[in-house]
């Protein structure tokens, strides 16, 4: 090799980590990313009006399976408490051991109804589901309902439900507030992402 492309080579080698970590591509809903898939994103850090179609620099990850639902145990899920510990302690894998998981909100809940009708991920036998991605949300609760619990408190100035949890049901889509501790339903973890940080974390791999 003469020294001009030798030179060149060493060139390359030393610019590209500077080049690779300048580098910002939006994430689009519906990558894998980091134990899970993007079910929704936002061109600011405000996730409160993050979108179930698009790219954007922040957004929400849903896990990949269902950390209860009706096939876990013969209740058909759990309660809210054991929902809420459920996601905490969730980790995929060690490669994936991120401890950031947690319980969605009403609102992230109902846009994860909104992505997962879009995408054919509702029910155990749905046609969305991919191999070692996402999994079909199987749902929980009575009968055969596909119930899912959101972290968000009940409260109701008029109404004694101070021990009640907004839940939503991935058959009609619609918010219902049931019992902390008598109401057995599933349970599908949520983590925020940004963009910045997970460029970070991909361009490790390279530098």
């Amino acid at each position: 090799m003469n020294t001009k492309v030798k030179n060149l080579v060493i060139l390359l080698i030393t610019i590209f980590p500077v080049f690779s970590m300048s580098c910002c591509c939006a994430v689009s809903v519906g990558d894998s990313l980091y134990g899970g898939t993007v079910f929704c994103v936002s061109k600011t850090s405000d996730i409160e009006k993050c979108e179930t179609t698009g790219s954007g620099d922040h957004g929400l990850i849903m896990a990949y399976e269902d950390q209860a639902n009706r096939e876990s145990n013969s209740k058909g899920g759990v309660t809210w408490s054991v929902a809420t510990w459920l996601c905490h302690t969730y980790k995929r894998s060690k490669i994936e051991g991120h401890n950031d998981w947690r319980l969605p909100y009403k609102d992230e809940l109902d846009k994860m109804y909104i992505y997962a009708k879009a995408n054919k991920l509702i029910g155990k036998s749905c046609t969305g589901s991919k191999v070692n991605g996402v999994q079909c949300l199987v749902g929980g609760g009575y009968s055969d309902i596909k119930a899912y619990w959101s972290s968000s408190p009940y409260v109701s100035e008029y109404s004694d439900f101070g021990n009640s949890a907004w839940c939503q049901y991935f058959d009609d889509g619609l918010p219902y507030c049931v019992g902390k501790d008598n109401s057995y339903l599933a349970v599908r973890a949520v983590r925020v992402f940004n963009n910045n940080s997970a460029n970070q974390q991909f361009n490790k791999k390279y530098i």
